[in-house]
């Protein structure tokens, strides 16, 4: 067997025409399996991996190798093209709209308790100043989550090692669905601004849009800067991502100075950028 990937979450090899992937925990072997079961139910008009086999004692998932093109080959200077905006805008649609079936919710309160623990760790200007802002506004911030629009379908971990481009470097589908679930949208769209910036921004408007309905706006925000700061964790500790590092804080300062067509949170990141 070929190793092709391996982390603290997963390995994955190849032989011939498959693909193993071997799980650390069985979380997110049963997330991977039922998405990939749910996905091959409903037949959604993007790729992901076709499951073949699986094995709950040895955590892994056997599926079809798919022929595709990596993040830093096909994007242009990190960046992807307004077309590949509105594809992905439309995948990820397409994604939430499936139905639930037997897919566990995940527990967002959870990721943000992570996010600010790792926040405090943190020794950066910028990011110490996001954590105090995210723990002053803590409680409203679960209050929002627990308000907003009942759970759809999610991929849970949009980023661009687990998009999938064809030769033509164009979006085609979403691999790597460990951490699929029941969520809110806003959760699954609140990494696009981290890893994407402007256009990022832009595919919400694309997915707003094409839903005929408008994201809860507050909670999307709050919810990217808790993803900021889980990425700065990461980059941070690991030297080799230096440059991802520092293309993640432009995409944070261009993202704090956004116009937000949210009020209340307007108005506390206009007095947050003016400190």
């Amino acid at each position: 067997m070929q190793l092709l990937q391996e982390n603290e979450r997963n390995k994955v090899y190849r032989e011939d025409e498959y693909v193993y992937k071997y799980f650390s925990n069985t979380i997110e072997y049963f997330r991977e399996l039922s998405a990939l079961s749910l996905l091959h139910n409903n037949k959604p008009d993007f790729v992901f991996p076709g499951i073949e086999n699986s094995d709950k004692l040895k955590l892994y998932i056997k599926t079809r190798f798919l022929e595709f093109i990596s993040w830093e080959k096909a994007a242009e200077n990190g960046k992807v093209s307004f077309d590949n905006s509105e594809k992905l805008a439309y995948i990820l649609l397409s994604v939430h709209q499936m139905p639930l079936g037997e897919t566990k919710s995940i527990n967002i309160q959870g990721v943000i308790d992570k996010a600010l623990k790792e926040g405090l760790l943190l020794t950066n200007t910028l990011e110490i100043r996001i954590v105090k802002l995210i723990r002053d506004n803590y409680e409203e911030i679960i209050s929002l989550c627990k308000k907003s629009r009942k759970e759809c379908f999610i991929h849970g971990d949009v980023q661009p090692g687990n998009i999938i481009f064809n030769k033509e470097k164009k979006i085609v589908g979403l691999l790597d669905w460990g951490h699929a679930g029941a969520g809110l949208a806003e959760f699954d769209l609140r990494q696009l601004p981290c890893y994407f910036g402007k256009n990022g921004v832009c595919m919400w408007k694309i997915y707003e849009k094409n839903t005929k309905r408008i994201l809860d706006r507050e909670l999307l925000y709050w919810l990217v800067l808790c993803r900021f700061l889980e990425l700065c964790f990461h980059y941070s500790q690991r030297v080799k991502e230096g440059k991802k590092y520092k293309i993640l804080h432009l995409h944070l300062k261009y993202f704090l100075e956004t116009k937000l067509d949210s009020g209340t949170i307007e108005m506390r990141l206009n007095n947050f950028n003016r400190v």
